[in-house]
């Protein structure tokens, strides 16, 4: 897949990440995650995994949110290296059964980019824009 296509292909997957999150939650790891989600003009609630907090106890905070503010989904986006598939595992069997659980953003970003994790993705979108002659 050339420059273009790849471009292409992840923008429309921001395009589909953004009508996602609408009126849901996305979950990411740090706060350059939460950073990448706004440049990117993705809405929708911002929750950030580490905080010094234990994953349980942010599990059900999830879960609690979730029920109180009528979301459908919440989306996983951890980064894309061991331990965020670690993270993602353990958040999706925590919220199993409580709330809708949605990775298949992660996966297609992983797929798409070469990047390790969302908050580098504005950075590669960027670099491609450039390399194909697009706009900035």
């Amino acid at each position: 897949m050339n420059d273009a296509e790849r471009l292409e292909r992840i923008e429309d997957a921001v395009l589909r990440l953004r009508e996602a999150a609408s009126g849901n939650a996305v979950v990411v790891e740090g706060l350059r995650d939460r950073a990448a989600l706004e440049e990117l003009g993705v809405g929708g609630e911002h929750i950030v995994v580490n905080q010094g907090v234990p994953l349980q106890e942010v599990v059900d905070r999830i879960a609690q949110q979730a029920a109180s503010a009528g979301w459908d989904m919440v989306l996983l986006i951890m980064d894309w290296d061991r331990t965020g598939n670690s993270m993602e595992e353990r958040l999706h069997r925590g919220l199993a059964g409580r709330v809708a659980v949605d990775v298949g953003f992660r996966a297609r970003l992983r797929r798409l980019t070469h990047t390790s994790s969302l908050e580098e993705v504005p950075a590669e979108m960027a670099s491609l824009r450039r390399r194909v002659g697009g706009r900035p």
